[in-house]
């Protein structure tokens, strides 16, 4: 059975909510799911590595990322796990916004999403942070070495102008370059912000 780490970045929410439906997916998936959540995560890039840090020290296949005000039925939960191989998001509506977070490539896979429902497998995170361990390694206040996979950056657009890149983009760029293509769930509804939205994608 495929073994499930849910990471949330707690920092509007509530983490025993979190938790509750955590719990609630894992019985009505009949899954061996988990949830560990950095609280307070005020940072989230490096919330987001600390979670990354816990999950290769751990025996779980796969990790399910998610956002504390994203939210979805465990129906979703299961496609984007059949759809992780290796990685998979779920689209949701831009805070505030009529759009999506997701952008595509000529080839149909994923360009660039958010990061608030997503599942990757265990060798996308350990290649990340072996590609960028000389780049990107540091040792923390406590004395962990941590690569920093989710670290921003920055990118060109069409018009040849620099753009700054978030955490989200620039970690599904690190994962492209490193061979693995990330693919988008179609017809799916997500709840993000208290807004719940109905992403398909257009023909």
């Amino acid at each position: 059975m495929t073994r499930v780490l849910v990471g949330v970045p707690c920092y509007r929410g509530d983490p025993h909510a979190q938790a509750s439906w955590v719990d609630a997916v894992a019985r009505e998936l009949r899954l061996d799911m988990q949830v560990a959540i950095v609280a307070d995560a005020t940072c989230l890039p490096e919330a987001r590595t600390c979670l990354a840090e816990l999950f290769l020290g751990s025996t779980f296949d796969v990790w399910l990322m998610k956002d504390d005000d994203v939210w979805a039925a465990p129906g979703v939960v299961r496609r984007l796990l059949d759809a992780a191989r290796p990685a998979a998001v779920a689209p949701y509506q831009v805070r505030g916004q009529a759009r999506f977070d997701v952008t595509f490539l000529p080839d149909g896979t994923v360009q660039s999403a958010g990061l608030g429902l997503c599942a990757v497998t265990r060798a996308v995170v350990e290649r990340l942070w072996s590609d960028w361990h000389e780049e990107l390694h540091h040792i923390t206040d406590d004395g962990r070495e941590w690569v920093s996979i989710f670290e921003p950056g920055f990118g060109t657009r069409e018009n040849g102008t620099r753009k700054k890149l978030g955490e989200d983009h620039c970690f599904w760029w690190r994962v492209r370059r490193a061979g693995f293509p990330v693919v988008a769930l179609d017809d799916v509804v997500t709840v993000h912000a208290g807004v719940q939205a109905h992403y398909k994608r257009a023909a």
